[in-house]
């Protein structure tokens, strides 16, 4: 199942945060004033997520 959902949170700042379901399987959360976003992500979705931060990090910058 294909699902495209666009939110701009470029204005301020989006709170990240990395929760636990009641199984145990990973939840990313990002809080932007009263608006959030959850996405249940499996366990290799969620280090090829921290891999994909932490090489774009830095990325655009001179």
């Amino acid at each position: 199942m294909a699902m495209r959902i666009e939110c701009v949170f470029r204005h301020g700042l989006a709170e990240p945060a990395i929760t636990r379901d009641d199984d145990g399987e990973p939840v990313l959360s990002l809080t932007h004033g009263q608006d959030c976003v959850r996405i249940a992500l499996s366990e290799h979705s969620l280090r090829a997520l921290g891999l994909a931060i932490l090489t774009s990090v830095g990325a655009g910058e001179p």
